[in-house]
């Protein structure tokens, strides 16, 4: 008797949990129901904090991302860069171009020069200054001085109209972008006057670009000239501020690169560094790291407001339940 007793018992709780689940789903279910506004605001906290989160790394990163194909796709056919160890050390010597000149590895070294500058009537010399992508500061020109000779054959300079830069190094022309140009009514063969923080100079425009290839940096405000032009713009002569590498021999798979890559820099020691031209946008986002940081503070305060809506919420609710429990 005692057997069937237990058994019985057994089977009546195993038959009974089902439902206790059951009553316990649809009590759940009622009080949400009965507090809706208070529901939706827990739903909304909780999307409105993965949201901000999410919409913040996603920004990080497509930032980061726009950034290396905007200098993959200017630097052109270069593979490699050579750049100060210490960027903010300032520019290097030239003399490096006669150590990569003895690199049997390298089939062509194109050194370039960068800066920025104003046209004459737009602002104030002290507001000049460099501003690479954003054109945050007034029409900023991004200017690079490049070797007209081997220029060219490192990168593709598509031309609307005009001509490309001729040979010598101190001629003092200028290529532009069209749309640029456009919107600051400049012609081609007209002269400009540009302000640098050395000055003011007067260049021809010899050439207008399409907004591609180089033409992609500083949003198409940017102009090339030759080498000798801006180091005397810029007060750099005989410095540099990189140097594009195209290596010799069929393509190279990206073990050979890396191996190529870490030989160039032991060669040429510990001033310099010898990167791809996608981490390029890895240190100008160097740059960007206040508007990352701003953003990343934003999306915490977010999800604190979240979670104090969430603590809110479901205390009430526990202390309400408990009283009807």
């Amino acid at each position: 008797m005692s057997a069937r007793r237990a058994g019985l018992h057994a089977k009546t709780a195993h038959s009974a949990a089902p439902v206790v689940r059951l009553n316990l789903i649809g009590l759940a279910w009622r009080g949400l129901c009965a507090r809706l506004s208070r529901t939706l605001l827990t739903l909304c906290a909780i999307m409105l904090g993965v949201a901000v989160i999410m919409g913040v790394s996603i920004t990080n990163e497509s930032t980061l991302s726009s950034l290396r194909d905007v200098f993959t796709e200017a630097s052109g056919r270069a593979q490699l860069v050579v750049v100060a160890a210490n960027r903010d050390a300032g520019r290097f010597p030239d003399s490096v171009l006669r150590t990569l000149a003895l690199e049997g590895r390298i089939a062509l070294a194109s050194p370039i020069v960068q800066g920025s500058a104003l046209l004459s009537d737009q602002a104030p010399p002290e507001e000049v200054g460099i501003s690479l992508f954003t054109g945050s500061m007034g029409e900023n020109l991004f200017i690079q001085g490049v070797d007209p000779v081997a220029d060219p054959q490192m990168r593709s300079y598509r031309l609307e109209s005009g001509r490309l830069l001729g040979p010598r190094h101190d001629a003092y022309e200028i290529l532009l972008v069209r749309e640029w140009a456009d919107e600051q009514q400049i012609r081609l063969g007209q002269d400009i006057e540009l302000r640098t923080g050395e000055g003011y100079y007067t260049l021809r425009v010899v050439g207008l670009l399409s907004k591609e290839g180089p033409g992609v940096l500083n949003n198409g405000a940017f102009g090339a000239t030759p080498l000798g032009t801006a180091q005397a713009m810029f007060a750099a002569g005989g410095r540099l501020d990189q140097v594009d590498l195209l290596l010799t021999g069929p393509r190279l798979s990206g073990r050979e690169l890396e191996a190529a890559r870490s030989a160039l820099e032991a060669r040429l020691g510990d001033a310099y560094r010898v990167i791809y031209p996608a981490a390029q946008g890895e240190s100008v986002t160097q740059m960007l790291d206040t508007y990352q940081l701003g953003l990343s503070f934003s999306s915490y305060i977010a999800l604190f407001v979240g979670a104090f809506l969430i603590y809110n919420a479901f205390g009430m609710t526990v202390i309400e339940r408990t009283r009807e429990m």
